[in-house]
């Protein structure tokens, strides 16, 4: 198969899967799924101390 008969869709299939492939298997991916994880996730809200409540254990220690 010549390069200069491939058609354009097949073109960007193949980069698609190449970059899929950075993303699952290079030191980049990595990278990229720690940011996108920090720009998605949240941290939890804190409870000010006169806020918080104590609870009972359910055996009642």
């Amino acid at each position: 198969m010549n390069w200069k008969t491939l058609k354009k869709s097949t073109l960007h299939n193949m980069f698609f899967i190449a970059l899929i492939a950075i993303l699952l298997f290079s030191p980049l991916g990595t990278f990229v799924k720690i940011q996108l994880n920090r720009l998605i996730a949240f941290s939890p809200k804190t409870i000010a101390v006169t806020d918080q409540k104590n609870c009972q254990l359910i055996n009642g220690n």
